[in-house]
């Protein structure tokens, strides 16, 4: 396993409109909202990016999924030799902290 993996997806419009609903005012800030075109996963093998953890509560602000185009999906699968797509990717306060998620 590659432990340096680094994943880039361009994002679409209405996954950036996603990032508005769900990110919290001060993430919006940290990642200079208006200039992101990007998401990059860094080490996503490491950590589990897939989205079936979601808490009993649901998704919420902080805590939150975004989907993947069938673009994206085909990039993540190739770059992690996945037999099935991955179709959303679960967003948290901690993955953007500690960087395994990004948005540039």
């Amino acid at each position: 396993m590659d432990s340096e993996l680094t994943i880039t997806l361009f994002l679409a419009p209405w996954q950036k409109r996603m990032m508005k609903d769900f990110m919290s005012q001060e993430q919006l800030r940290r990642v200079q909202f208006s200039k992101v075109t990007q998401m990059r996963l860094k080490n996503p093998k490491v950590w589990c990016p897939m989205s079936y953890k979601i808490p009993p509560e649901g998704i919420r602000k902080g805590d939150w999924v975004i989907y993947l185009t069938d673009e994206q999906m085909n990039i993540v699968r190739s770059k992690m030799n996945l037999r099935v797509p991955m179709p959303s990717i679960n967003i948290t306060d901690k993955t953007l902290k500690n960087g395994y998620i990004s948005f540039t």
